[in-house]
Parts: structure tokens; C-alpha cells; sequence
């Protein structure tokens, strides 16, 4: 009974839209971070989704491609930031802002590879090992219920985004579930309020 969506900037995000489960699945036509971010604020009024999933690529096909702290990618994280900013203000204009709850991660960390160059960059050498740098994510949480100015002590893993949507939609998370939710980041059980 929940409304859905997905905006990507990579078309294999597709393969997680298994039928039934997704109402809305965009991939723009441009996949810059500003052109994700124009299609959400396209349809958010009229979608309202419970559960928004928008991926921009903008940093990882910078980090691979001219390296993990290039230049590069700081200017491309500039861009996520701008591109944010429009989600921010068409959540506000759908009136949604008091009831969301936004969470900004990346899939994995990374690591400059030695001898990697932007002319000879090393496909998928910038990660993937169990090396902290390349597992270690950031982790953000501001809207309705996170605790402000406030820093989580333990470990956050991906696995726990999934599992904090659950929680913060009132879905019990499966036992089986590798996540668990990131409960210290708010003041209390969504469902309690």
C-alpha cells in the first residue's frame, strides 16, 4: 500500500525494479546529477512517494576514471550538492518536508590505486577489497525524528540503509536481514510518535 519510486543515473538500477515493487522507475535521458535531480522534481508532486531511492553517479564515474580524491571528483560532489538542493526544495514545494526523512550514502568507499592514472585508469581497482577505505561509508540522516547536531558511535554498514527505511516506514525487518536500523541516529521509534 506504499507509493514507490527510483531516479538513476545508471540503467542497471533496473534490475532492483522487480514487478510490484517499484511504481515509478526514472532514467533520464542526461544522467548528470542535475538531470536526476530535475526528473524527481518533476514528478514528486504528484507522486508523493513513501519510499524515494535517487542515485547520482556523478562521483564514482569521476573516481574511476580520474581517481579516488582527484579534483575531478570534488568538483563532482559540487554538482550532488547543487543537484541535492533541488530535491530539497521540490520535497518543500510538495509540501513533504515535515514528514520526510533523507538519508545521503554511497554504495562503497575507495582507495587510489598505485600507478593509476586518468590515461590508464585501473577498471574497479579503486575498490573492493576489505580494506576499511574501500568498505567505510558515509552515512548522513536529517528530517523528521533524526537527532540534530548528533554523530553515531558504532559502525554503519550499507546493508543498514534498507533496513532504517523499513524501520522508519513501520515494516518490520526481516531476521534474516543482513542490516539492521540506524536507531541512534533519531530521537525516537517512528512509530511511537
Amino acid at each position: 500500500g506504499l507509493k514507490t519510486a527510483m531516479f538513476v543515473a545508471k540503467e542497471k538500477f533496473k534490475t532492483l525494479a522487480l514487478p510490484g515493487s517499484v511504481d515509478e522507475f526514472v532514467y533520464p535521458p542526461k544522467t548528470d546529477a542535475q538531470s536526476v535531480a530535475d526528473a524527481f522534481a518533476a514528478e514528486v508532486g504528484k507522486l508523493k512517494p513513501n519510499l524515494c531511492f535517487i542515485h547520482f553517479g556523478d562521483p564514482d564515474v569521476a573516481g574511476h576514471k580520474y581517481g579516488m580524491f582527484s579534483p575531478e571528483k570534488l568538483k563532482a560532489f559540487a554538482h550532488c550538492d547543487a543537484a541535492l538542493k533541488t530535491i530539497r526544495d521540490a520535497v518543500e514545494a510538495a509540501g513533504l518536508t515535515a514528514s520526510s526523512v533523507f538519508i545521503l550514502t554511497a554504495d562503497h568507499g575507495g582507495h587510489d590505486t598505485p600507478g593509476e592514472t586518468p590515461q590508464a585508469p585501473i577498471k574497479g581497482g579503486a575498490h573492493g577489497s576489505p580494506e576499511t577505505a574501500d568498505v567505510q561509508i558515509p552515512w548522513v540522516a536529517w528530517g523528521k525524528g533524526v537527532k540534530p547536531h548528533s554523530t553515531i558511535g558504532g559502525a554503519v554498514v550499507i546493508y543498514d540503509t534498507a533496513a532504517t527505511a523499513l524501520w522508519l516506514l513501520g515494516v518490520d525487518v526481516p531476521e534474516s536481514f543482513w542490516g539492521r536500523p540506524v536507531t541512534a541516529a533519531f530521537q525516537a521509534d517512528p512509530q511511537s510518535k
